[in-house]
Formats: structure tokens, C-alpha cells, sequence
């Protein structure tokens, strides 16, 4: 936010603590402990926003699946479609002979991503589901 102006505060912390971020800040290449302290924080506050089942989030989520199970394909389309307000876009890579790859971009309601995942990441023949979420505003 360009136009949020930036408010100084102090922090007190263990010494080990501030050493462990401080090797965060370089391994990771961050431009400083304030930036990386301003990312923990964005990530604390979107999970907040993401239990309030109205707040709109934005995000990914990521399936990997058999694609040969019986029926799986019709049904990842069938609850995608259920939840088309949900779905912004997503992405179909065949990695191999069995698996595929499908990557979906998300905009609704918490309530509305959360049940869409849930539904995706319980069907048998998935074998991997990762969600990523963000508050939008």
C-alpha cells in the first residue's frame, strides 16, 4: 500500500531470537529484518481473514492426481463447476502415464474456497493438495 504511511515501533526479543531472524534476513535475501517481520506479520493477518468465512481471499489451489482413476476427471470438473464463481482459472499438466498436475486460481468468499478444496483435495485419486491463500483487500 504506496499511499499507507509507515509507523516506528520497538520490538524486544530474546538475543537468540533476533540472531535467527537476522540469518533469515540474509539466507533468504530479504532487504531487512523489517521486511521480513512486515511478511510474517501479512501472513499472521491473512490467516486471521481466512477463519471469517466472508472475508474475500484470493489463491491457489494445487492437485496432483491420477488421471486414470475411474471417474476422477468427471468429478474434479463436476465440483469445479459447482463452485464456478470460485474458480477464476486453472491450469491441466500431464506429467506422466498416470499423473497430471492441475493448478487453480481462486477468488471468493473463505467459506466458498475452503469447501472447494476440501471437496477437490477428498476425492480417491488425489495424491497431493496444497492451498494458498490470500486476503484480497
Amino acid at each position: 500500500m504506496p499511499d499507507d504511511p509507515v509507523t516506528r515501533f520497538g520490538v524486544t526479543m530474546e538475543k537468540s531470537l533476533l540472531e535467527d531472524i537476522d540469518r533469515l534476513v540474509e539466507d533468504r535475501g530479504y532487504a531487512s529484518r523489517s521486511d521480513l517481520i512486515r511478511r510474517l506479520a501479512r501472513r499472521a493477518v491473512t490467516e486471521r481473514k481466512f477463519e471469517d468465512e466472508e472475508q474475500v481471499v484470493v489463491g491457489t489451489l494445487t492437485l496432483l492426481y491420477e488421471h486414470s482413476r475411474v471417474n476422477l476427471g468427471h468429478e474434479l470438473t463436476r465440483i469445479q463447476h459447482d463452485y464456478a464463481n470460485a474458480v477464476a482459472s486453472s491450469l491441466h499438466v500431464h506429467l506422466s502415464s498416470d499423473d497430471c498436475l492441475e493448478v487453480l486460481v481462486l477468488s471468493a468468499s473463505s467459506r466458498d474456497v475452503r469447501e472447494l478444496a476440501e471437496q477437490l483435495r477428498c476425492l480417491r485419486g488425489v495424491k497431493f493438495s496444497e492451498l494458498s491463500v490470500a486476503a484480497s483487500s
